[in-house]
């Protein structure tokens, strides 16, 4: 808990735990490298705070704090017992927790379950191999296995906890991407592609996609 693993915290927070004003912790890295993050910047600086400094800040927010959310990057390449942990400290602090993640972790993701009262998946793509190396070459089958377990323990088990996200820009989707992922997911979040100074890893120019 001691070992400086999070980039950054945001507080208040209104808009990534819905109807909760939360405390978003950003951890550093990521073992993707999406061409249209906009969080580049946390998955590659160093990170700046350990996770005792996080918890501190958390309770020095609370009462008016009532969540904490685990973003980045993607929280879940740090050890399991490390957010173990720091999820039940926040939890002893009586405040909900929500994980944003990227679903290549899946048994990491079903041994947190637990400690969530929400997760986030973002599904970036259709869920084939192709398409996922459209967002990131260096996506392989196995993160495409773990991600598609991950989609389903999520809507077989806490459909009611859990929730499907995606950015969308041009080439990597079209608006048959899109129509195929509302319906292999419904109630999907489109998120519209936005240029920002934090997108390092794009290495073809990206367009926001329009569709009727």
């Amino acid at each position: 808990m001691n070992k400086k693993r999070v980039h950054s915290c945001l507080f208040p927070s209104f808009s990534d735990f819905e109807d909760e004003i939360a405390v978003s912790v950003f951890f550093s890295g990521c073992n993707m490298r999406c061409r249209m993050c906009f969080n580049a910047r946390v998955v590659v600086e160093p990170p700046k705070m350990t996770l005792e400094e996080v918890l501190a800040f958390i309770e020095s927010q609370v009462p008016l704090a009532t969540a904490v959310v685990l973003l980045g990057g993607e929280p879940l390449v740090h050890p399991v017992e490390v957010l173990e942990e720091f999820l039940e400290r926040v939890r002893d602090m009586g405040l909900k927790t929500k994980l944003f993640t990227n679903g290549t972790f899946y048994e990491k993701l079903v041994r947190l379950m637990p400690l969530l009262d929400r997760v986030s998946l973002d599904v970036k793509h259709r869920l084939n191999l192709e398409c996922y190396q459209r967002v990131s070459s260096l996506f392989t089958n196995e993160m495409l296995d773990n991600i598609i377990q991950s989609a389903e323990f999520l809507r077989r088990f806490f459909p009611q906890r859990s929730e499907f996200r995606i950015t969308v820009c041009k080439p990597i989707h079209t608006c048959e991407d899109l129509e195929s992922l509302k319906k292999d997911f419904p109630g999907l979040i489109v998120q519209s592609y936005e240029k920002t100074d934090g997108q390092l890893f794009k290495d073809f120019e990206l367009e926001v996609l329009r569709c009727e």
